[in-house]
């Protein structure tokens, strides 16, 4: 887990004069995208887990702050607006994000914790738990390995793609095309056969 410290700033809502006009609001979200940019901060586009926490108000009691801290941030700026502006910051397009574990607490100074869970390269759904024996060099859910459950692969994979041609165009090692064919409707009887 990777743990910076800035303070997180919501996405503001803006408009076509924001282009001309120095509302402070936007001036603040375009600073913590430089500051974010600088720290280095990267994300995947999937099993990340992101804590926000944002700071109390210098108001509060020293009481109140202990015990407040780390306990969920339940009022605005909402959740979503925080994400939104960390995702512009960290990708050019974040169409690509498609699962993501997201909260915000209450703390005494500002941070962004980024904890990456890796998904099964197989299925994409579960979390992965070993290295598998019927896929090698992947990493895979227990479902996918077992054969318990028919899960639809990832067709954006690197490896569902790869094992997709060698099938299609009959090309590879009869182990890359038996691969490929886990891949498919026939997964029980494949399994079968390989064991």
């Amino acid at each position: 887990m990777q743990r910076y410290n800035i303070t997180p700033v919501p996405k503001p809502r803006m408009t076509q004069s924001d282009r001309w006009k120095k509302r402070p609001v936007v001036l603040r979200y375009w600073e913590f995208k430089n500051q974010v940019q600088e720290l280095g901060i990267k994300l995947a586009t999937s099993g990340d887990t992101i804590t926000f926490g944002v700071p109390m108000p210098k108001s509060w009691s020293k009481k109140k702050k202990r015990q407040m801290n780390d306990l969920p941030h339940q009022q605005t700026p909402d959740l979503d607006n925080f994400l939104k502006a960390l995702y512009d910051a960290c990708f050019e397009d974040d169409r690509t994000i498609w699962s993501v574990s997201a909260k915000k607490v209450w703390s005494v100074e500002g941070f962004i914790s980024v904890a990456n869970t890796p998904l099964c390269e197989v299925c994409g759904l579960e979390r992965w738990f070993f290295t598998s024996e019927h896929f090698p060099g992947l990493r895979v859910c227990e479902n996918c390995e077992t054969g318990r459950t028919p899960q639809k692969p990832d067709s954006e994979s690197v490896h569902y793609q790869s094992f997709l041609e060698a099938i299609q165009d009959g090309n590879g090692t009869l182990t890359e095309r038996l691969e490929a064919l886990l891949y498919s409707e026939y997964h029980y009887e494949v399994m079968e056969v390989l064991q």
